[in-house]
């Protein structure tokens, strides 16, 4: 048999290399390719895009979603009235702070600050020439038959510092339908805890009462229980 000359013997040893090189070539990608398909596309060590098994932001952020904001409208003394987007379970003093502040003669004391907020709600700063006829002031006895002290539910104290009528507002010595909280609607006559929800329920969801005659409307609130209350109470 002839020997192979020394090119011959460098040619088959490139060719014997090229094939070894590329037989390791198909042995690696292979192994690459079987790792990947057994790791699944979300797991670390895949060669997915980064991030591939971290959830949505999207998603994420559906889950850790609080309450919808608060829709309120802010009028009266203040110094930036107008419609405002309030986190759930604020208060109307948060209300009023983001209107700017109290106005300069605002009567901050006719409101309950530390009531919350409902959605559709419009609070009102009066002025303090607004509530002056009726600080310090008491209904007079004997109107309506429901005079202070009656067994009827009449109104007791006047103003803020009276303590009579807390957390509730007079305006010329009658209830406000439109700034008073469930404790001073629950002092007129024949309005219990259920009704004077229903009275501030409505208010939120339709706005401030236009007239007293708007009293109506109220699911509970017939001619009769109308009669008893109209002279008590007004919408500003």
């Amino acid at each position: 048999m002839s020997r192979l000359t020394r090119a011959e013997a460098a040619a088959l040893a490139l060719v014997v290399a090229l094939t070894a090189a590329w037989g390791g070539l198909l042995v690696w990608r292979h192994f690459v390719t079987s790792r990947a398909a057994l790791a699944g596309p979300g797991s670390a060590g895949s060669h997915g895009p980064p991030g591939a098994s971290l959830a949505d932001p999207g998603e994420q952020g559906q889950t850790t979603e609080g309450p919808p904001p608060l829709v309120v409208h802010v009028a009266g003394a203040v110094k930036a009235p107008g419609v405002y987007r309030l986190d759930a379970g604020s208060r109307v003093i948060d209300a009023v702070n983001t209107a700017g502040g109290a106005a300069d003669g605002a009567a901050l004391d006719w409101l309950n600050l530390a009531s919350k907020l409902a959605d559709g709600q419009k609070v009102y700063v009066p002025s303090k020439k607004e509530v002056g006829g009726g600080q310090g002031t008491a209904a007079s006895p004997g109107r309506a038959g429901t005079g202070a002290g009656s067994g009827g539910g009449g109104l007791a104290g006047g103003g803020p510092s009276g303590g009579g009528l807390a957390g509730g507002a007079l305006i010329g010595g009658k209830v406000s339908l439109n700034l008073a909280d469930q404790l001073a609607l629950e002092s007129l006559p024949g309005i219990g805890p259920a009704l004077a929800q229903r009275i501030i329920a409505y208010r939120a969801s339709h706005g401030a009462f236009q007239s007293i005659e708007e009293l109506r409307n109220v699911s509970g609130i017939g001619e009769r229980k109308f009669a008893e209350v109209k002279d008590l109470v007004t919408a500003p």
